[in-house]
């Protein structure tokens, strides 16, 4: 799901709301319910069952204790979630609240509270206090064990708090999203094959040489979110035109400015123009639904804060670098997705902006590359992982870019530490990340 159905559903996995509505549409469903049990059964003795043995009066008091207990906790949850939700703004920066918004077990916890909540305020309008009248016995015994539950929820959600405000818990997290990001967008070379084709921009440049051209400028400013590929390759097909996508997801385009080129035979209306922008998502921030370069960029923000002057934290930006060079490892082994789609018949109908490996790998070390300039610790991790990630790519273009980057980090580090020693620290782990180039170019080029 990466068009606008993965759009849509990623809105709502980062929404606080939408969890708490479903389990509150539950809680009316199942005291709809009990309350038909009650009056159908609830009138057989149970004397045997002592927590049964209860007048009206009685339940109404148990289901209210319940009730304003339920929702006064929500409030001091709900209270407490803003104070980390500020608190981890303050100390990783404000991209990675999104991780605490996806935090699912948390939404249960505050959808068991409000559902428990209006479970048992429903049941409290149904008990009849009058001689004779309605006692929902099954129905409170079902709003104790919500209670029960809300309880240990309770438990459950103090634990995840504590844990979520962690350093490396936080950047683990990222990370693993990250890895997920790669999965879905990307495939392993086995599957794939060792190389991807590259002859489309001859091709592109050819078809649309005498064609009539149209620019699509933006209609707002914004993040551009999500293009529906798929949605563009029909629409093409059927108008008999050809779109070519300078931008890609995750740039920031302002009104105005144009994302592409409509090429058609004949003349292009502002309505096709107006069609094909209806086929692009534009938000206030960026989404990990199609840009890989999203969670980069959080655990960047992460080791940037790290490595600034007032905080120094070289530790924590060494986390944060070991996890970039896991999902880098990673993407090492992928084929990254052609930037050209083709019609059922296999004319080409839309060439994008595609995210290539080099581009990872820039987005990724320059940024830390700048930072880290006179800081020894950071330099010499910096090279560890570049000599690991050569190791293990698969393909010799993308072990050409990492060394490149390595020649870029050691340069730096030879104009910037001033201790011999370091230095000479510096070049060794250099000169690892060549042998570790060479070892793999001479096993890849073999290998072919």
């Amino acid at each position: 799901m990466t068009g606008k159905i993965g759009y849509l559903w990623d809105r709502l996995k980062v929404s606080i709301w939408f969890v708490p509505l479903v389990m509150s549409l539950g809680a009316v469903i199942l005291a709809m319910i009990m309350l038909d049990i009650d009056v159908r059964y609830g009138s057989i003795p149970w004397d045997w069952v002592r927590l049964l043995r209860i007048d009206a009066q009685g339940v109404r008091q148990v289901v209210a204790v319940i009730s304003g207990a339920m929702m006064t906790i929500t409030g001091v949850v709900f209270s407490v979630s803003v104070v980390t939700l500020a608190l981890a703004s303050n100390q990783f920066g404000p991209k990675v609240l999104r991780n605490y918004l996806h935090d699912t077990g948390n939404k249960l916890v505050l959808g068991l509270f409000v559902a428990t909540f209006i479970y048992a305020l429903l049941i409290l309008a149904s008990v009849d206090t009058a001689q004779g009248g309605f006692v929902p016995i099954w129905s409170m015994f079902v709003s104790l064990l919500l209670t029960v539950l809300a309880t240990g929820g309770l438990i459950y959600y103090i634990h995840n708090i504590s844990t979520a405000i962690q350093a490396d818990h936080v950047i683990a997290l990222i990370g693993e999203e990250l890895n997920n990001v790669i999965d879905t967008m990307l495939v392993p070379f086995e599957h794939y094959g060792s190389s991807a084709p590259l002859t489309y921009k001859q091709e592109w440049s050819v078809q649309k040489q005498g064609l009539k051209s149209l620019p699509i400028r933006s209609a707002k400013s914004g993040y551009l979110q999500v293009i529906d590929y798929n949605g563009l390759v029909s629409f093409a097909t059927e108008h008999n035109v050809f779109l070519e996508i300078d931008k890609r997801a995750g740039h920031f385009v302002i009104e105005g400015s144009s994302i592409g080129s409509c090429y058609a035979y004949e003349n292009i209306s502002d309505e096709t123009a107006a069609q094909i922008l209806s086929m692009v998502i534009f938000g206030r921030q960026r989404t990990p639904v199609q840009d890989v370069e999203f969670s980069i960029m959080q655990l960047l923000q992460i080791a940037l804060r790290a490595l600034s002057p007032g905080i120094n934290d070289s530790l924590t930006g060494i986390t944060c670098i070991d996890w970039l060079s896991a999902a880098l490892g990673r993407m090492s082994g992928c084929a990254f997705p052609p930037s050209c789609f083709r019609d059922s018949v296999g004319v080409l109908r839309v060439v994008s902006n595609g995210f290539s490996f080099e581009g990872a790998v820039n987005s990724v070390f320059d940024p830390l590359r700048q930072s880290a300039r006179g800081n020894e610790m950071v330099t010499i991790r910096l090279l560890e992982v570049l000599e690991r990630v050569i190791g293990v790519a698969k393909k010799v273009d993308y072990c050409a870019v990492l060394l490149a980057q390595a020649e870029l980090i050691h340069e730096a580090a030879i104009e910037s530490i001033p201790g011999r020693s370091d230095r000479k620290a510096v070049t060794d782990c250099f000169a690892r990340c060549q042998l570790a180039f060479e070892d793999t170019e001479r096993v890849l080029l073999g290998s072919s």
